[in-house]
């Protein structure tokens, strides 16, 4: 008698990249007697030949170096009889995806808008959409692009700390590809409060006195130079004062 079943369905109609998983099971009633049941994998059709890692396993690996449909084919031999089983597999290329030339930058503000961009190709379909996370969560999904194939969305970091962002291209058939991260460290601006007199002032020429008071921070920092300046209505800004502290009477 011929192998009684041979089926193909655990392999995944859609994969993706170079490398297909084919899996197949074969079952027999072990007629004829002493008989050895064997399995072999071969390609029906296809855009390019391919590799098998070992086309007599049920589950093995083959590589198939161009995108399409490949028809593949077990076959299943008691020595005397054969059964046979077909599967069809659709092997996508995964899309490509960068983060733009000097984007995003290093350092930004807590509260400060952003743009973000990324350029993103699929060369066997369309890209579908990019996504942008940071970290693991999303915080943006673009669908349109401009002649440069750069998908672009602004982004404004809600607090500050060390972030990984990432630029992940989605195909029309579902594949996916990751950009390499991007380091991004947020921070607060730094503040000033300042004690300053509410009428105007005049001072002899020497006379000193303390006009106002003022005080520098930075809520995940330090202040590395704090000055006061002169507005002038031709000379523009002139320094008076300047301190690496953050606090100046003057």
């Amino acid at each position: 008698d011929a192998p009684r079943g041979v089926w193909t369905a655990g392999t995944e109609p859609l994969q993706y990249g170079v490398t297909a998983q084919l899996a197949g099971t074969v079952s027999d009633d072990g007629r004829p007697a002493g008989s050895e049941l064997g399995a072999r994998w071969q390609l029906l059709d296809g855009p390019a030949d391919v590799q098998f890692d070992d086309a007599t396993q049920l589950l093995t690996r083959v590589t198939c170096p161009e995108p399409g449909t490949y028809l593949f084919e077990l076959i299943a031999d008691d020595s005397q009889f054969s059964s046979r089983a077909v599967a069809s597999v659709l092997m996508d290329r995964l899309p490509l995806v960068q983060f733009s030339m000097g984007d995003p930058p290093t350092v930004a503000l807590v509260g400060a808008t952003l743009q973000l961009g990324a350029s993103a190709w699929d060369l066997d379909g369309s890209i579908d959409r990019v996504e942008f996370y940071c970290e693991d969560k999303l915080i943006g999904t673009v669908t349109n692009h401009d002649s440069t194939d750069t998908y672009t969305m602004d982004w404004t970091p809600g607090t500050n700390g060390s972030f990984r962002l990432r630029a992940v291209a989605v195909d029309n058939l579902g594949g996916s590809t990751a950009s390499d991260a991007a380091a991004l460290e947020v921070t607060y601006p730094p503040r000033i409060e300042a004690e300053l007199p509410d009428h105007d002032l005049s001072l002899g020429y020497g006379a000193s006195a303390t006009v106002f008071k003022a005080r520098a921070w930075d809520p995940d920092g330090i202040v590395t130079n704090f000055g006061v300046y002169l507005v002038t209505e031709y000379s523009g800004l002139i320094p008076l004062y300047q301190t690496n502290g953050g606090e100046i009477d003057f």
